[in-house]
């Protein structure tokens, strides 16, 4: 996070974010920030991760990560979510 602010994570987490999903898994989003000095971890719902049939590789890959980030800035404070607020 440059500046601390949620920015977009390596091409293929999104892919690999399927695969661990097409086994079952649900995801648990985890904001981890500091405020007021103080190392703050938020927790958020599980969710299954699923995507519409008929994507290109590289939408699926777009859109998972998508999701997977959107839900991690819902754990953040407004200032650090970056383009996922």
């Amino acid at each position: 996070m440059p500046g601390g602010i949620l920015a977009w994570p390596p091409s293929g987490v999104g892919r690999f974010a399927l695969l661990l999903a097409g086994t079952g898994l649900k995801f648990i989003p985890v904001g981890a920030f500091e405020q007021d000095g103080v190392f703050c971890l938020r927790f958020g719902k599980a969710y299954f991760l699923s995507l519409l049939k008929g994507l290109s590789s590289q939408e699926k890959d777009r859109q998972a990560a998508r999701i997977v980030m959107e839900n991690i800035a819902c754990q953040l404070p407004p200032h650090l979510r970056g383009e996922f607020a």
